[in-house]
């Protein structure tokens, strides 16, 4: 930009977005100022977890990214300023209709928005149908919708060839596939067949009301009603892509967007139109401003009264492929059929709608309903995250990995796990860091070995469990044995005798909860981040064991997995929960040697992912993302510890 021409085309787009920017940045602040760069610039990053959760399930989320209809938000207002212009000056329509010159104007606006908000999907899709569109008006043609859209597909693909794999590519085409395939019929039937249907004007057969406040009236219901219609085939089309991408349904979408969607359309054009004012002349941009962060922020009560409303976004299970498939050729065949509703064709929409909620909910359901003992090491980088699903129970989750300054691994790929296996709430939680995720997940059982009471980040993680209605409970060896059916949970840790002044790493660490599951012929040793010291007082209790699979100590640092405990346990398969760094320093050298001298198989989630294992009691089953899969067979308790003391 420094060396190229100050008055080329992008380098004058840059400094005006730079511009409104600054202007933004300097006068609106909070989730205010992060809705209006988000909605004006394209610019998302200021935009935090819980304000898009917000919007997500009250199914908003497409309004806090420009998109399509933030696009026929500024077409529709630079038809409505020329409009507004042009009607003093009547003599204008001698050369140029009232419609070519508005789409004339709109062309340009469109464009700048466009590239303006960095030329996403959603907002490029939306701005070449509208070109298409105007130029349509400007040659006298006739628009058809579904050719345009093709085409319009055709173009995007041609100039980004891998957004056909993209969310936004999915959610973008399938909406408004939904939307031109029903909306324009509905609106027929509507009005008693008077209706501006895209390639043609049907003849009114029912008479105008002549009186202003009667016609007012019947365009404001009409209008009310393509909005309804609009909302419905929308969200009916990108419902299994919701349930494939999201995991869940926005139930309150359609209220929702009869009221956000109405301010945004007022909202957006005072914003840009603020915003580039205030690019030149920060005083006047202030003042348009004020309205419509007025407007933003009704938008975000709106979107958190929906948000909190019971079963505001219902956590489903996944469908797999062919599941998704078959939704969405049955999602199309009843928008297909729903164009033209007759009599004759209320067995067809059952016997389809009938076929999506079996492949959207009660197949998925049934699927989801566990009949083996599973077990989920994730990627959480160096920490732990294991989500352990007993046959026939809703799970226990085993820490949460870290939450750093810019990064939350609990809500950035636990809580998404977590929805994608389609669990809604769980059996217990065991201490980590898991603020973020018993939020959103409802829990029975909240077990920890006390430490650092005064902690703030405890008295907030209590505050919430109590809120919740969940139990908090001691875990140590003195607690009984805790059975999820078949499966058994024994606390091995001793009780924690500290004081709240002990919080030194060390010490905190030693602290952790060590736990065992035995199903079966198959048992996991769960060890926290427990050192040499928690290993040799474990091992001094006569409580250590041996187990088929061992979650390494501490990351497989070199404080930690000592030889002695290492040989007690024997492990057949040694999970190390930690990212992936220069070998050498977590895990250490020496460790990974010892547990590859022992161990049959070693797995470390940050060089082979998330490790996934599954067992019915007698054969494990492992897989991971980028490691070859395993298949053991286990051996009974009485031989494992046989072996042992030979």
């Amino acid at each position: 930009l420094k060396r190229g021409w100050k008055l080329s085309p992008r380098a004058i787009l840059y400094e005006l977005r730079r511009r409104m920017a600054v202007f933004l940045d300097e006068h609106s602040n909070g989730s205010v100022r992060s809705v209006l760069k988000g909605i004006v610039l394209g610019d998302r990053g200021e935009l935090d977890y819980d304000l898009r959760t917000v919007f997500s399930e009250s199914g908003l989320a497409h309004i806090l990214s420009a998109s399509g209809l933030h696009v026929g938000v500024i077409a529709l207002f630079v038809v409505g300023v020329v409009y507004l212009v042009t009607a003093p000056l009547p003599n204008i329509f001698l050369r140029i209709s009232r419609r070519k010159l508005a789409a004339i104007v709109s062309i340009p606006a469109m464009l700048v928005y466009c590239f303006l908000v960095g030329a996403r999907i959603p907002a490029v899709r939306a701005t070449i149908l509208g070109m298409v569109f105007a130029i349509a008006i400007l040659a006298d043609r006739r628009w058809n919708s579904v050719n345009s859209l093709v085409l319009t597909a055709l173009m995007i693909l041609l100039l980004f060839p891998l957004s056909i794999y993209t969310v936004s590519f999915h959610l973008s085409f399938a909406a408004v596939l939904g939307i031109l395939l029903t909306v324009p019929y509905w609106m027929i039937r509507f009005n008693g067949g008077t209706s501006y249907i895209m390639e043609r004007r049907v003849e009114p057969t029912t008479r105008i009301p002549t009186d202003w406040v009667q016609r007012q009236l019947t365009t404001g219901i009409r209008s009310l009603a393509a909005l309804i219609f609009t909302t419905m085939a929308a969200t009916l089309a990108v419902s299994p892509f919701l349930l494939r991408w999201f995991h869940f349904l926005p139930v309150y979408s359609l209220p929702a967007n009869l009221t956000a969607g109405l301010l945004l359309s007022i909202a957006l054009p005072l914003a840009l139109f603020s915003a580039l004012i205030g690019a030149f002349s920060p005083t006047m941009g202030k003042v348009v401003l004020y309205p419509a962060e007025f407007l933003i922020e009704t938008m975000i009560h709106i979107a958190k009264f929906f948000s909190n409303l019971p079963g505001s976004a219902t956590v489903f299970p996944t469908p797999n492929d062919l599941e998704f498939y078959i939704a969405i050729i049955l999602v199309f065949v009843l928008l297909w059929i729903l164009r033209k509703p007759f009599r004759g064709r209320k067995v067809p929409i059952f016997i389809v709608i009938t076929g999506l909620i079996f492949c959207l909910f009660i197949i998925p359901w049934l699927r989801s309903d566990n009949h083996t003992f599973k077990v989920a090491f994730l990627n959480v980088g160096k920490g732990d995250a294991c989500l352990i699903v007993p046959p026939g129970h809703r799970g226990l989750l085993i820490d949460a990995g870290w939450k750093g300054f810019n990064f939350d691994s609990g809500q950035s790929i636990v809580l998404p796990y977590l929805n994608y296996e389609g669990v809604c709430s769980l059996d217990g939680m065991i201490m980590g860091g898991m603020q973020s995720v018993i939020k959103k997940i409802h829990t029975k059982i909240l077990w920890w070995n006390p430490v650092q009471i005064q902690s703030a980040f405890l008295t907030q993680l209590f505050k919430r469990a109590q809120l919740d209605g969940t139990s908090i409970l001691k875990a140590d060896r003195k607690c009984s044995q805790v059975r999820f059916g078949s499966v058994i949970l024994t606390f091995l840790n001793k009780p924690n005798g500290l004081n709240p002044s002990e919080t030194c790493s060390k010490v905190v660490n030693n602290a952790s909860v060590i736990c065992r599951l035995d199903y079966g012929n198959v048992s996991f040793l769960f060890t926290g981040d427990i050192e040499t010291a928690a290993e040799q007082e474990l091992l001094s209790s006569g409580l250590l064991q041996g187990a088929t699979v061992l979650k390494v100590p501490h990351h497989g640092c070199k404080n930690g997995s000592s030889l002695p405990f290492l040989q007690a346990v024997k492990p057949r398969i040694a999970v190390i929960s930690s990212g992936y760094s220069k070998l050498g320093k977590c895990p250490d050298r020496k460790v990974l040697q010892q547990l590859v001298s022992i161990a049959d198989h070693v797995y470390w989630t940050g060089r082979d992912g998330a490790v996934m294992i599954e067992t019915d009691g007698e054969t494990l089953h492992v897989h991971s993302a980028r490691a070859k899969s395993a298949t053991i067979q286990c051996a009974t308790t009485k031989e494992l510890n046989g072996n042992l003391l030979e």
